[in-house]
């Protein structure tokens, strides 16, 4: 594929591993600058930023969905290094902890489910505030949230992480509306 991405700035959040390396890869190879998150990973996403050429091609940054003012510090470190996000790939997420069979759904306590519901949500919300403005005063700009296969089929043990990516999925479908300025008048849905 030839998107030639070469004067674009590539944001990709959880990039240490899994669908967020290969994410920055596949930018990469189209010539993408990337801004490549961390909360743990820094090591790996390290190692990352030196395959893909470092210097002025790829910056490490951290990011931790749980952390007020995280998301305005990593968006701030980009855009001082590069001046802009073109593209904001929201990979990152918390899955919290699992359900264990025969625990109910109902039992599990609120202090243990609701950082993974806000911390998903809110994490996802507050980097597209940070990213849109820039991308609307340039008149391009793709922004990408990542969801989960929970949302459509579920999982046991997994309900509280499907909501929060419920939620994610949500806001993706109601920024598509926003974005294309197709507004439907009396739509409340």
């Amino acid at each position: 594929m030839n998107l030639d991405l070469s004067d674009r700035v590539v944001l990709v959040t959880g990039a240490g591993r899994g669908i967020g390396l290969a994410t920055a890869r596949a930018f990469a190879a189209e010539g993408a600058r990337l801004a490549l998150t961390y909360r743990r990973s820094k090591d790996d996403v390290a190692r990352l930023v030196d395959e893909l050429g470092g210097g002025d091609r790829a910056m490490a940054v951290r990011y931790a969905l749980d952390e007020q003012g995280s998301a305005d510090s990593a968006v701030a470190e980009v855009l001082a290094r590069w001046g802009r996000i073109d593209v904001a790939v929201v990979n990152a997420h918390q899955r919290g902890r699992r359900r264990p069979p025969g625990e109910r759904f109902e039992d599990v306590d609120p202090a243990e489910w609701r950082p993974a519901v806000a911390d998903n949500v809110l994490g996802a919300v507050r980097l597209a505030q940070l990213v849109l403005p820039g991308m609307r005063e340039r008149g391009w700009g793709r922004l990408v949230l990542l969801s989960s296969h929970n949302v459509r089929h579920g999982r046991g043990g997994q309900e509280f992480y499907a909501a929060a990516k419920s939620a994610v999925h949500g806001l993706t479908r109601s920024l598509a509306w926003d974005a294309t300025k197709e507004r439907v008048i009396g739509d409340d849905d």
